[in-house]
């Protein structure tokens, strides 16, 4: 594009002057500096959206492992929580049971306890009589 731009200036008459094909020259010059600067914006913009692309797919990645091992810590809690709670669960049955037979045995003492003191004072009826 620009040699034939060029060679199309190049071939105008002498009349148009020097300075219009300098000036020309030096557009043709600055337009293609900025047109190659252009292109290596393009090209970094480009790299730069390849890596933005790469470390959003290894953060998704990263992501992906947390997660995962996130559940699988969670599961393991869980069961850890389950076999907790079900040997809680067995030494409350235990304790109940302990205290069941506990407040049994504290009636079976107070009623013999009862029965004890029903007999002293009979005991001690017969005895006062006696003297």
């Amino acid at each position: 594009m620009n040699g034939t731009l060029q060679e199309s200036l190049n071939q105008t008459s002498d009349s148009t002057g020097n300075s219009l094909k300098s000036r020309t020259g030096g557009l043709l010059e600055s337009i293609e500096v900025k047109l190659s600067h252009l292109q290596n914006c393009k090209e970094h913009v480009q790299k730069l959206r390849l890596e933005n692309e790469a470390l959003e797919n290894k953060l998704q990645n990263k992501v992906g492992e947390n997660r995962q091992k996130l559940n699988s810590e969670i599961g393991r809690i869980g069961l850890e929580m389950k076999g907790h709670f079900s040997i809680q669960k067995a030494k409350n049955n235990k304790l109940q049971q302990k205290l069941t037979q506990l407040k049994g045995e504290k009636t079976a003492i107070h009623e013999h306890l009862i029965a004890l003191k029903s007999k002293i004072s009979a005991l001690e009826r017969v005895v006062g009589k006696d003297k």
